[in-house]
């Protein structure tokens, strides 16, 4: 098989006892037993695949368990008898022979007796040297006696056998007895004569012995019909459990698999990874390729025969299907509440952006230098063609803000001017009350202003009018 067409396996990381772990999904053949297998062996943690990894090919695939057996045997070689290691190094050959069928299936002959009994086969080796045990649920309820009489004992391929036998146009029918001979046609005269006395001759001439045994009885009625039964028996039966798994098997399968075992289930011809958690349920591991990109999906719990089953995540809680199609389906309505919220909005700013660049373009030069620059630009923005909303947004919050500076400068300049006129306020009252107390004349800033705004004042002595220097003040 050459390396573009190599089948692979996609890679996906789960949670498994608070540890992420690699699992290999589905490729377009299905759970094939190479799958199953790989997947209890990497939870095990008897082999890994490294984070980068996201899909992993066939032949990698079975290097990693070849080389994983090759150690694991190697060890047990050293601790056993000469026979026993002959032994295991011929198991080693056939497992390595049935490599090339872990990708397709394997040959496995349920007996519906126990969860683990299988008839014999080398493609049984693998699972041997891998120490993970290949279990299914298609047992016969012994307390159905005459079920379990006749498809206990029997394997899937000689139940099987047994059917066809009965639907087949050649099965064996009742014996019955033979018809009998048609009389011989009657002589006259002398040939009927004759012939009696020549039989009688010959027997007049044969010695005396004992009288012939019967020839054989045909087989019994009864056995045949016991037969038919029995195949009708394991016809119904086959088709009662055409899902292979009954609910005797399912209790089996609780009863024999050990905690936190991980083993290979086999049904319908498909092989899924099988563990025991500490709930106590069966839990299958979710490889279906549909489950790739969904992290929380891991687990199908089994604990029905219909298949009906329940998905689980990474700690094997249920997943409430319908609260999350519930909550998918909210998650779109909000998502498109959210657009037409955003749409709205978008088309409210664009008409407030209309209205912004309507009233900036009906000023009149409000803003000197700055509004006649501002708009030189937006002219220059509308000679290709139309002004841009956003552009003409920014025109118009850039005028904005251009009053409220010029008003935050008015009114600094008022308060400016409100402490002087405060400060001259101060002043004109100290003078006076300095020169109530002096018995002055009147205060300066009565006398008539001068040419340069000013105000003349003489200091001087009780006299009133002479003396000193002067003082200027500013009015306002």
């Amino acid at each position: 098989m050459s390396a573009g067409t190599e089948l692979s396996f996609p890679c996906k990381r789960i949670l498994y006892h608070n540890r992420e772990v690699p699992v290999l999904m589905q490729n377009e053949n299905g759970p094939c037993p190479l799958l199953a297998l790989a997947n209890a062996l990497l939870l095990r943690g008897s082999i890994t695949i490294h984070a980068d990894v996201a899909t992993c090919t066939f032949s990698d695939l079975t290097s990693l368990i070849a080389e994983y057996m090759l150690d694991d045997t190697r060890n047990r070689l050293s601790e056993t008898s000469a026979e026993a290691r002959a032994n295991q190094r011929q198991n080693l050959t056939d497992c390595m022979a049935t490599f090339p069928k872990l990708n397709r299936g394997l040959d496995v002959n349920v007996k519906f007796d126990k969860v683990d009994s299988m008839e014999y086969s080398e493609d049984m080796v693998i699972f041997d040297l891998m120490h993970v045990r290949l279990l299914h649920g298609w047992l016969v309820d012994p307390q159905d006696h005459s079920t379990a009489g006749v498809v206990a004992p029997l394997s899937y391929n000689r139940l099987v056998e047994k059917v066809i036998e009965l639907s087949s146009p050649g099965k064996p029918q009742p014996v019955s007895p033979p018809p009998a001979a048609p009389a011989p046609a009657r002589r006259t005269g002398d040939q009927e004569e004759d012939e009696e006395l020549r039989k009688a001759m010959a027997l007049s001439m044969q010695p005396a012995s004992p009288p012939l045994s019967p020839p054989p009885s045909p087989p019994a009625p009864a056995s045949a019909g016991r037969a038919a039964a029995e195949a009708m028996v394991a016809q119904e039966w086959l088709s009662a459990s055409a899902n292979q798994l009954t609910y005797y098997g399912l209790e089996q399968l609780h009863r024999h698999v050990r905690e936190g075992e991980l083993a290979v289930f086999f049904r319908n011809n498909h092989f899924s990874t099988i563990t025991k958690h500490t709930d106590g349920c069966l839990y299958l591991l979710a490889t279906d390729i549909g489950y790739l990109h969904e992290r929380d999906n891991v687990w199908e719990r089994l604990d029905q025969v219909d298949g009906d089953s329940t998905l689980c995540d990474g700690t094997f809680s249920a997943i409430d299907l319908e609260l999350r199609a519930v909550s998918a389906a909210a998650a779109a309505a909000e998502a498109a509440e959210a657009a037409e919220v955003a749409a709205a909005a978008q088309a409210a700013e664009d008409a407030e952006a209309a209205r912004l660049l309507t009233a900036y373009g009906s000023q009149q030069a409000y803003g000197g230098h700055c509004c006649a620059t501002s708009t030189a630009q937006l002219a220059g923005a509308g000679a290709g063609g139309e002004v841009d909303a956003d552009y003409a947004l920014a025109l118009a919050l850039q005028s904005e803000e251009e009053q409220h500076v010029r008003q935050r400068q008015q009114q600094q300049q008022q308060q400016q001017q409100q402490q002087q006129r405060q400060q001259v306020q101060r002043q004109q009252q100290q003078y006076a009350s300095q020169n109530r107390r002096a018995g002055g004349g009147a205060p300066p800033w009565d006398e008539p202003l001068g040419p340069q705004n000013s105000v003349r004042g003489r200091r001087g002595g009780a006299g009133g009018n002479s003396g000193g220097g002067s003082g200027d003040c500013v009015l306002l």
